[in-house]
């Protein structure tokens, strides 16, 4: 401020101590005036300059060649017939062109995001399963109920920590899948008789992009994720005619580690340090480590369970819960931000 107030001063300064100059010659043809003073006086090259006659303005030109003691002036060709010799020539006052203001970094160094994930589509998937009872031609002990592919109720909470002017964000996420409880006949010959499979998982998610782009307050970049998914399922047979009966046949534990291309595309708002954001971001599963798994089943240590045809129920369970990375994931985030 103090430098654009003394930049106007010199300038207002320098405008009432001008040197002005007298018209000497004209020539109609080329629109050239020649005065009697140059470059020694301020009539340099390039330099604004007025013809007045008296205190009346006649015409506006540009010193077009100067030298110490003499310029021409160039001026519009239909205004040289109302130019003569002896009118005063005066210089214009050069208004300093501030510098471009180029742009800033953000006066922000960083933010805090607290997000919900309402998981769309998982970049891992599971079955929730029921039991069935078995039968002379039984293949399997089990159907799926439904298929666990995503977390909307509850969603997923995370926290990202945004390095603003890197454009890198490092997030955290975790969740739960909602659980689920099947209970079906465990013996057709027992009818009071009941299995009953309770599945449950959990999400953890670790997340780290480069924002690229960040058009309208858009912010779009491109990272990976590891997404760590844990699934457990029990099998209890219990007896209706007797509380005292509960038998836990069927336990599996299951975790599933997901590497994937993560591409958000977040709206941010600020209000000051504060703001909201809302957006999507689309996984894109490239690689599953596992799924690691322990099961207990009545055929685990290579023991014949005479109930059943299904010789090898651990893989039997396994096959049925198939804990695997899906093809895409989409993931819809909500939240708030903290800038500083």
């Amino acid at each position: 401020m103090l430098r654009a107030l003394l930049s106007i001063f010199s300038i207002l300064v320098l405008s009432q101590t001008a040197f002005s100059a007298e018209v000497k010659k004209i020539n109609e043809k080329s629109g050239a005036v020649y005065i009697d003073e140059g470059n020694s006086t301020g009539f340099t090259k390039g330099r604004k300059v007025c013809l007045f006659e008296g205190k009346k303005k006649v015409a506006c030109g540009i010193v077009a060649k100067a030298v110490k003691t003499k310029a021409i002036i160039k001026v519009p060709k239909n205004k040289i017939p109302s130019i003569h010799t002896g009118f005063t020539v005066t210089l214009q006052a050069e208004v300093a062109t501030p510098p471009p203001v180029k742009p800033t970094a953000s006066p922000y160094m960083m933010a805090v995001n607290l997000n919900a994930h309402f998981m769309l589509m998982s970049p891992a998937t599971y079955n929730n399963v029921s039991y069935i009872p078995p039968a002379t031609d039984s293949t399997t002990h089990w159907e799926t109920s439904s298929a666990a592919k995503s977390m909307i109720i509850p969603p997923a909470f995370g926290i990202d920590i945004e390095m603003i002017n890197w454009g890198v964000v490092l997030g955290f996420r975790f969740g739960m899948f909602k659980s689920e409880s099947a209970p079906s006949t465990y013996d057709t010959s027992l009818p009071s008789t009941t299995m009953t499979a309770d599945t449950k998982a959990t999400d953890i998610g670790i997340t780290i992009d480069y924002i690229f782009m960040k058009p309208w307050n858009i912010n779009i970049g491109a990272g990976l994720d590891i997404d760590m998914t844990s699934v457990t399922m029990t099998g209890t047979q219990t007896d209706e005619s007797d509380a005292s009966v509960s038998n836990e046949f069927y336990t599996l534990d299951s975790s599933l580690r997901t590497l994937s291309l993560h591409i958000p595309v977040i709206y941010k708002h600020a209000f000051g340090s504060f703001g909201i954001n809302a957006g999507l971001a689309v996984f894109v599963p490239l690689y599953a480590m596992g799924p690691t798994q322990t099961v207990n089943s009545p055929t685990s240590g290579g023991v014949t369970d005479s109930r059943s045809p299904v010789a090898d129920q651990d893989t039997d369970l396994m096959d049925a819960i198939a804990h695997k990375k899906a093809s895409v994931g989409l993931d819809g985030i909500l939240g708030v931000f903290y800038q500083f």
